[in-house]
């Protein structure tokens, strides 16, 4: 029994707060022109960020793509004895895995990319408020701006998207990106 009225004083609790709350809202909207400025000049902003993320969102790669992404790679001539003859490729590479680097040199690319690589979750705000800046003070001049992008964004950037100098081609970046720290 003592069980039953503790949770019937919990309820009754959360319903009078919740009432006051609402109460509290009505009253402010009644008397308050600041707050019911404040609350549609809230709520134009979230529907205009809705619908910006929905026309960006919605022609977008899926990040899922990049679990089956192969780099394209020299064709290789072998001869009879399976040694390299001769390559054949666009552009040099050689496929290593994530273990064949020393932790040195990862190290230091990430201290020149991109210092938070393991914590950000895809974009790394400090560095996206400084490109911010920066695109504003280079307005009107020919100068690019800083990027501000993670690695992970520069991966959305090369692999999944054009490489056109735009804010909606930076903004769909940071979306694939959040979507690529999910999947890998």
């Amino acid at each position: 029994m003592a069980d039953g009225s503790s949770i019937q004083d919990f309820r009754y609790r959360i319903r009078r707060e919740a009432t006051g709350a609402v109460n509290w809202l009505k009253r402010q909207w009644r008397e308050s022109r600041w707050f019911r400025w404040g609350l549609i000049l809230l709520a134009v902003l979230l529907a205009g960020w809705l619908i910006l993320w929905a026309l960006l969102a919605r022609d977008l790669p899926d990040a899922e793509t990049l679990l089956e992404y192969e780099p394209p790679l020299p064709t290789v001539v072998r001869g009879i004895n399976g040694d390299i003859v001769h390559s054949y490729a666009r552009e040099r590479r050689v496929q290593l895995q994530y273990a064949d680097f020393p932790e040195e040199l990862i190290n230091a690319y990430l201290a020149a990319e991109d210092k938070t690589f393991f914590s950000h979750g895809g974009i790394d705000a400090g560095g996206l408020v400084g490109a911010v800046v920066d695109y504003v003070s280079k307005v009107g001049s020919d100068e690019r701006a800083v990027g501000g992008s993670t690695i992970t964004q520069q991966v959305a950037k090369n692999i999944l998207l054009t490489n056109e100098y735009s804010v909606t081609r930076k903004l769909k970046e940071m979306l694939l990106a959040r979507r690529i720290e999910g999947v890998l």
